[in-house]
């Protein structure tokens, strides 16, 4: 009984070790989402807003994260808390997003580096001991099997046998 209960304890710590700082980011993004909601909704000065005027045609930086609600700008998110059509322009009065957006930042940041530690882990020591490949010398294939700079020799040719295997009675 002691033994599962460790079983899975080391299983959801594996787990976690591997997909945790993704379950930590998206509930951290959906408490700072709420949050601007919330902010939002309670009513906001004009001083805390932000301005963004787009052209109604031709091509806007403008990338919608969620239609209507949430978009980026030229590096900066914003939350839309009121549109005006004017002219040829379309103005949104904005809550610039500073808080979501170093989240992003820091989770892209860790991204890049969990997978840049998966590639010095694929080429270091640890994998060139695990996929071995046999190496052709003068057109024979002898039994040495090459992990990156190292060769073992196992036999030093194929062509020759010595002797018969021994008979067992």
């Amino acid at each position: 009984m002691l033994r599962k209960y460790i079983s899975i304890l080391l299983i959801s710590v594996l787990l976690y070790n591997i997909y945790g700082y993704c379950l930590l980011f998206n509930a951290l993004q959906y408490s700072l989402q709420n949050e601007n909601e919330q902010q939002i909704l309670k009513g906001l000065n004009d001083e805390e807003l932000t301005t963004v005027s787009v052209p109604l045609q031709g091509s806007t930086d403008i990338r919608w994260i969620k239609p209507g609600k949430e978009f980026r700008y030229k590096g900066e998110m914003f939350d839309v808390v009121k549109s005006v059509t004017k002219k040829q322009e379309k103005v949104y009065s904005c809550l610039r997003d500073t808080k979501e957006k170093e989240l992003i930042s820091q989770y892209l940041k860790t991204r890049k580096t969990n997978s840049e530690s998966e590639k010095k882990i694929k080429s270091g020591v640890a994998f060139q001991f695990c996929v071995p490949q046999l190496v052709r010398i003068h057109g024979v294939y002898p039994t040495i099997f090459r992990y990156k700079s190292n060769y073992f020799p196992l036999l030093t040719s194929v062509s020759e046998i010595p002797s018969p295997p021994p008979r067992l009675a």
